[in-house]
């Protein structure tokens, strides 16, 4: 297999040090000047790499879409054709898990700017998406006459209880806080009866 390009290889630098700092400063705050001391490069070498400011965005955007992605299929992957949902709020809640805090509170940091550049809303969305369904896929699997619309309710809790987590890290968050999302994870699961009827929209 081909080494990646040194420029290939730079820009993903440069990006993991963008993800960083947008983590700890929002969008407004992650200055060229902040990614360049991240990336331990200088100011010029990000338009070199990464275009102007606005494709600077486009690529992050891109990056964190990407990396929320391939943490799905790891997921599922490491889940397998059988995992359960107990094994799967295991893997999402672990007290040391393999998701990176930066990436989620860079994802949500674009999420709240996605007004302002609408470019972002499609991969923002996707990658969620793909998300969702890895989660009700594993639901169906264990809980194959429950109504799509409980399924996906409770798919959706889950995913805000997940991304939660991260969210409230800047806080340093009591660890309770983690085991009571994990609890709320575990109850959604409860309640996707078979026999219950389907939850209407209001």
């Amino acid at each position: 297999m081909p080494r990646p390009s040194m420029r290939a290889q730079r820009s993903q630098e440069i990006l993991a040090a963008y993800v960083r700092c947008v983590a700890r400063f929002g969008l407004e705050g992650a200055t060229q000047e902040r990614i360049a001391d991240e990336a331990g490069v200088k100011r010029p070498l990000l338009r070199h790499y990464l275009g102007n400011r606005e494709q600077m965005i486009e690529s992050l955007t891109r990056y964190v879409a990407d990396r929320f992605t391939q943490e799905t299929r790891e997921l599922e992957i490491a889940l397998g054709a059988t995992g359960a949902p107990a094994d799967l709020i295991d893997k999402l809640f672990l007290s040391a898990r393999a998701s990176d805090a930066d990436l989620f509170l860079a994802y949500q940091a674009l999420v709240s700017a996605a007004d302002s550049h609408p470019g972002m809303r499609e991969p923002l969305v996707e990658c969620f998406e793909q998300f969702l369904r890895a989660v009700e896929r594993i639901l169906r699997r264990h809980r194959p006459h429950a109504s799509a619309s409980r399924i996906r309710a409770a798919s959706h809790g889950i995913a805000a209880a997940y991304m939660a987590v991260d969210g409230f890290a800047p806080l340093n968050p009591p660890g309770q806080w983690r085991e009571d999302l994990k609890a709320a994870a575990v109850m959604l699961i409860s309640i996707v009866d078979e026999d219950q009827p389907a939850i209407e929209a209001p």
